[in-house]
Protein backbone atom coordinates (compact mmCIF):
# COMPACT_ATOMS: atom_id res chain seq x y z
CA UNK A 1 0.00 0.00 0.00
CA UNK A 2 2.70 2.23 1.14
CA UNK A 3 4.42 1.69 -2.55
CA UNK A 4 1.38 2.28 -4.99
CA UNK A 5 1.05 5.67 -2.77
CA UNK A 6 4.69 6.46 -3.16
CA UNK A 7 4.48 5.42 -6.72
CA UNK A 8 1.43 7.87 -7.42
CA UNK A 9 3.15 10.38 -5.76
CA UNK A 10 6.20 10.15 -8.06
CA UNK A 11 3.87 10.24 -11.31
CA UNK A 12 2.33 13.31 -10.30
CA UNK A 13 5.54 15.15 -9.47
CA UNK A 14 6.78 14.48 -12.97
CA UNK A 15 5.46 16.80 -15.48
CA UNK A 16 3.58 14.74 -18.62
CA UNK A 17 2.50 16.58 -22.05
CA UNK A 18 -1.37 16.07 -22.47
CA UNK A 19 -0.33 12.81 -24.30
CA UNK A 20 1.28 11.35 -21.61
CA UNK A 21 -1.08 11.87 -19.72
CA UNK A 22 -3.86 10.45 -21.63
CA UNK A 23 -1.79 7.25 -22.40
CA UNK A 24 -1.15 6.49 -18.50
CA UNK A 25 -4.04 7.81 -17.49
CA UNK A 26 -7.26 6.53 -19.10
CA UNK A 27 -6.57 6.86 -22.90
CA UNK A 28 -9.15 5.00 -24.84
CA UNK A 29 -7.37 2.05 -26.99
CA UNK A 30 -8.15 3.90 -30.09
CA UNK A 31 -6.33 6.82 -28.77
CA UNK A 32 -3.02 4.62 -27.78
CA UNK A 33 -3.25 3.46 -30.86
CA UNK A 34 -2.74 6.58 -32.87
CA UNK A 35 -0.19 7.74 -30.40
CA UNK A 36 1.69 4.31 -31.09
CA UNK A 37 1.28 4.84 -34.95
CA UNK A 38 2.84 8.68 -34.78
CA UNK A 39 5.43 7.99 -32.63
CA UNK A 40 6.51 4.60 -35.40
CA UNK A 41 4.89 6.96 -38.85
CA UNK A 42 8.63 7.25 -40.49
CA UNK A 43 9.35 3.47 -40.07
CA UNK A 44 5.79 2.87 -41.11
CA UNK A 45 5.57 5.18 -44.42
CA UNK A 46 8.88 3.94 -44.82
CA UNK A 47 7.46 0.34 -44.71
CA UNK A 48 9.54 -1.41 -47.73
CA UNK A 49 12.64 -1.26 -45.55
CA UNK A 50 11.56 -3.88 -43.45
CA UNK A 51 8.41 -5.15 -44.81
CA UNK A 52 7.44 -8.25 -42.62
CA UNK A 53 9.04 -6.67 -39.26
CA UNK A 54 6.68 -3.63 -39.61
CA UNK A 55 3.50 -5.27 -41.18
CA UNK A 56 4.07 -7.70 -37.58
CA UNK A 57 4.19 -4.69 -35.39
CA UNK A 58 1.13 -2.76 -36.97
CA UNK A 59 -0.45 -5.89 -36.78
CA UNK A 60 0.16 -6.52 -32.71
CA UNK A 61 -1.25 -2.77 -32.32
CA UNK A 62 -4.19 -3.23 -33.97
CA UNK A 63 -5.03 -6.48 -32.44
CA UNK A 64 -5.10 -4.70 -29.11
CA UNK A 65 -8.00 -2.40 -30.32
CA UNK A 66 -10.08 -5.29 -31.81
CA UNK A 67 -9.56 -8.74 -32.77
CA UNK A 68 -9.78 -9.42 -36.26
CA UNK A 69 -7.61 -6.60 -37.08
CA UNK A 70 -6.31 -6.26 -40.91
CA UNK A 71 -4.92 -3.52 -42.91
CA UNK A 72 -3.48 -2.61 -46.03
CA UNK A 73 -0.80 -0.06 -46.76
CA UNK A 74 -0.43 1.54 -50.42
CA UNK A 75 1.67 3.14 -52.63
CA UNK A 76 2.93 6.64 -52.37
CA UNK A 77 0.52 8.49 -54.19
CA UNK A 78 1.35 11.23 -56.19
CA UNK A 79 0.62 13.57 -53.38
CA UNK A 80 3.58 12.32 -51.00
CA UNK A 81 0.75 9.99 -49.40
CA UNK A 82 -0.07 6.76 -48.40
CA UNK A 83 -3.46 5.00 -47.98
CA UNK A 84 -4.04 3.11 -44.59
CA UNK A 85 -6.99 0.97 -44.70
CA UNK A 86 -8.35 -0.34 -41.57
CA UNK A 87 -10.42 -3.58 -41.96
CA UNK A 88 -12.20 -5.90 -39.75
CA UNK A 89 -11.58 -8.73 -42.08
CA UNK A 90 -15.42 -8.61 -42.83
CA UNK A 91 -16.19 -9.81 -39.64
CA UNK A 92 -19.33 -7.23 -39.35
CA UNK A 93 -19.47 -7.70 -35.43
CA UNK A 94 -16.03 -5.44 -35.21
CA UNK A 95 -17.70 -3.17 -37.92
CA UNK A 96 -18.13 -0.68 -35.11
CA UNK A 97 -14.35 -0.96 -33.81
CA UNK A 98 -13.21 0.35 -37.16
CA UNK A 99 -15.48 2.71 -37.21
CA UNK A 100 -14.60 3.52 -33.74
CA UNK A 101 -10.81 4.13 -34.62
CA UNK A 102 -12.06 5.66 -37.72
CA UNK A 103 -13.45 8.30 -36.00
CA UNK A 104 -10.28 8.78 -33.57
CA UNK A 105 -8.02 9.45 -36.31
CA UNK A 106 -5.58 12.32 -35.64
CA UNK A 107 -4.40 14.88 -38.40
CA UNK A 108 -1.60 13.02 -40.51
CA UNK A 109 -0.55 14.75 -42.95
CA UNK A 110 1.09 11.75 -44.99
CA UNK A 111 -1.74 9.29 -45.05
CA UNK A 112 -5.28 8.90 -46.12
CA UNK A 113 -6.52 6.83 -43.43
CA UNK A 114 -9.87 4.69 -44.82
CA UNK A 115 -11.73 2.49 -42.88
CA UNK A 116 -13.05 -0.98 -44.80
CA UNK A 117 -11.34 -2.24 -47.64
CA UNK A 118 -12.93 -0.06 -51.05
CA UNK A 119 -13.59 -1.26 -54.51
CA UNK A 120 -10.93 -1.92 -56.76
CA UNK A 121 -12.65 -2.43 -59.99
CA UNK A 122 -9.53 -2.93 -61.78
CA UNK A 123 -8.19 -5.24 -59.23
CA UNK A 124 -9.73 -8.38 -60.75
CA UNK A 125 -7.82 -7.95 -64.35
CA UNK A 126 -4.04 -8.73 -62.53
CA UNK A 127 -2.07 -11.49 -62.65
CA UNK A 128 -1.74 -13.74 -59.57
CA UNK A 129 0.69 -16.48 -58.44
CA UNK A 130 -1.20 -19.29 -56.40
CA UNK A 131 0.80 -22.02 -55.37
CA UNK A 132 3.34 -21.41 -57.97
CA UNK A 133 1.31 -21.24 -60.48
CA UNK A 134 0.44 -17.95 -62.39
CA UNK A 135 -3.58 -17.34 -62.74
CA UNK A 136 -5.06 -14.60 -64.31
CA UNK A 137 -7.98 -13.43 -62.00
CA UNK A 138 -10.19 -12.21 -64.74
CA UNK A 139 -10.86 -16.10 -65.70
CA UNK A 140 -13.23 -15.97 -62.70
CA UNK A 141 -16.97 -16.38 -63.21
CA UNK A 142 -20.04 -15.86 -61.11
CA UNK A 143 -23.55 -16.46 -61.11
CA UNK A 144 -25.76 -13.84 -58.61
CA UNK A 145 -28.59 -15.62 -56.97
CA UNK A 146 -31.57 -13.87 -55.00
CA UNK A 147 -31.70 -14.58 -51.71
CA UNK A 148 -34.08 -12.16 -50.41
CA UNK A 149 -32.08 -8.54 -48.77
CA UNK A 150 -29.02 -10.42 -49.79
CA UNK A 151 -27.50 -12.81 -52.45
CA UNK A 152 -25.64 -15.94 -52.92
CA UNK A 153 -22.87 -15.65 -55.03
CA UNK A 154 -21.54 -19.02 -56.82
CA UNK A 155 -17.60 -18.29 -58.12
CA UNK A 156 -15.92 -20.29 -61.21
CA UNK A 157 -12.64 -20.97 -60.84
CA UNK A 158 -11.43 -22.64 -64.19
CA UNK A 159 -9.30 -25.77 -63.42
CA UNK A 160 -9.56 -25.19 -60.04
CA UNK A 161 -8.70 -28.89 -58.92
CA UNK A 162 -5.02 -28.20 -60.18
CA UNK A 163 -4.68 -25.47 -56.90
CA UNK A 164 -4.62 -26.09 -53.22
CA UNK A 165 -7.84 -25.43 -51.92
CA UNK A 166 -6.77 -22.87 -49.52
CA UNK A 167 -5.22 -20.98 -52.03
CA UNK A 168 -8.11 -20.95 -54.11
CA UNK A 169 -10.61 -19.82 -51.37
CA UNK A 170 -7.84 -16.76 -50.59
CA UNK A 171 -8.18 -15.39 -53.95
CA UNK A 172 -11.54 -15.60 -54.19
CA UNK A 173 -12.18 -14.02 -51.12
CA UNK A 174 -9.46 -11.25 -52.14
CA UNK A 175 -11.31 -11.13 -55.96
CA UNK A 176 -14.67 -10.21 -54.27
CA UNK A 177 -13.07 -7.92 -51.74
CA UNK A 178 -11.68 -6.31 -54.78
CA UNK A 179 -15.13 -6.20 -56.71
CA UNK A 180 -17.56 -5.57 -53.89
CA UNK A 181 -15.79 -3.59 -51.11
CA UNK A 182 -15.75 -5.15 -47.68
CA UNK A 183 -18.94 -3.45 -46.69
CA UNK A 184 -20.94 -4.97 -49.53
CA UNK A 185 -19.19 -8.18 -49.62
CA UNK A 186 -19.56 -8.17 -45.36
CA UNK A 187 -23.39 -7.33 -45.58
CA UNK A 188 -25.16 -8.22 -48.50
CA UNK A 189 -23.54 -11.29 -49.36
CA UNK A 190 -25.85 -14.25 -47.66
CA UNK A 191 -22.85 -16.80 -48.66
CA UNK A 192 -20.51 -17.85 -51.73
CA UNK A 193 -19.24 -21.08 -52.97
CA UNK A 194 -16.66 -22.24 -54.99
CA UNK A 195 -17.13 -24.32 -58.08
CA UNK A 196 -14.71 -25.37 -61.28
CA UNK A 197 -16.14 -25.31 -64.67
CA UNK A 198 -17.95 -28.09 -63.88
CA UNK A 199 -20.41 -26.93 -61.89
CA UNK A 200 -23.70 -26.31 -61.75
CA UNK A 201 -24.26 -23.45 -63.54
CA UNK A 202 -20.89 -22.79 -65.41
CA UNK A 203 -22.97 -22.28 -69.13
CA UNK A 204 -24.94 -19.41 -67.92
CA UNK A 205 -21.87 -17.94 -66.08
CA UNK A 206 -20.31 -13.99 -66.84
CA UNK A 207 -17.48 -12.47 -66.56
CA UNK A 208 -16.45 -11.39 -62.82
CA UNK A 209 -15.90 -8.32 -63.98
CA UNK A 210 -19.31 -8.04 -64.59
CA UNK A 211 -20.42 -8.98 -60.93
CA UNK A 212 -20.08 -5.23 -59.35
CA UNK A 213 -22.88 -3.95 -62.07
CA UNK A 214 -25.26 -7.13 -61.70
CA UNK A 215 -24.81 -6.54 -57.60
CA UNK A 216 -25.38 -2.78 -57.31
CA UNK A 217 -28.63 -3.29 -59.83
CA UNK A 218 -29.74 -5.91 -57.94
CA UNK A 219 -29.78 -3.69 -54.90
CA UNK A 220 -31.29 -0.95 -56.67
CA UNK A 221 -33.96 -2.92 -57.50
CA UNK A 222 -34.24 -3.96 -53.97
CA UNK A 223 -34.88 -0.68 -53.03
CA UNK A 224 -37.25 0.17 -55.23
CA UNK A 225 -39.62 -2.59 -54.10
CA UNK A 226 -39.24 -0.95 -50.69
CA UNK A 227 -41.19 1.90 -51.76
Amino acid sequence: MVFRIALVALLLAIPLSQSQAETMFGASKEQRFWAWFQQNEDSLYNFETDREAIFDKLHAELLQVYPTAAFQLGPVLDDGRRELILSADSNVSDFPAVEALYDAAPALPRWIVVKFIPRRPDDPLTTTEIGGKVFQTSQLRYLLDSAGPQVDLRIFVPNAAAYEKDDVRYLVFLTLHASLGEEDFALRVRRYSILDEMGDGYADSNEILGLADEFDAYFAEQRKSYH
